[in-house]
């Protein structure tokens, strides 16, 4: 991912300011999309409701973390299911209970780049097929990567 900052990863970290709004990806399947700010300002919560063509719809929680080595200049997101600041399950909606992950960010020499390393561990639950998830991922991966250059390039532009 190019950068036209040249030290992408201070506007990447942020460490002393929460998230404006939730982390949205695949947004036109998102429905409900609740933000849950904690004291610590590189800790929050979201909810999502997800409805994807085709299947029931999901939901479920995530905590998110932020981390910053300074010494090695790598940001990294962590986020985990969670049972917190979420509602008890719904009726037709089938709870996720594994979808945990990380987005690593790192400089790569020259300073103008950086290497962007995504992973996730995810059960949809139900009745979908692993090659059917294989898919989704394929095409959701590429609108998280851009979601998160635009917002780096948003926060950037504001400061």
């Amino acid at each position: 991912m190019s950068s036209p900052d040249p030290h992408p990863l201070q506007v990447t970290s942020e460490q002393s300011r929460p998230p404006s709004r939730p982390f949205r990806t695949s947004t036109k399947y998102v429905t409900v999309n609740r933000l849950q700010r904690t004291k610590d300002p590189n800790v929050w919560y979201i909810y999502q409701l997800v409805s994807y063509p085709v299947v029931a719809p999901r939901d479920y929680a995530l905590r998110y973390e932020r981390r910053l080595d300074k010494a090695k200049g790598v940001y990294r997101l962590i986020w985990n299911t969670t049972t917190a600041y979420g509602p008890p399950p719904l009726k037709d909606v089938v709870r996720v209970t594994v979808a945990d992950g990380s987005i690593d960010v790192k400089p790569l020499p020259g300073g103008k780049l950086v290497a962007v390393t995504y992973h996730l561990v995810a059960d949809p639950g139900g009745n979908i097929p692993g090659w059917v998830m294989r898919i989704a991922q394929r095409f959701n991966l590429p609108e998280i990567v851009r979601e998160l250059r635009d917002e780096s390039l948003r926060r950037a532009a504001g400061r």
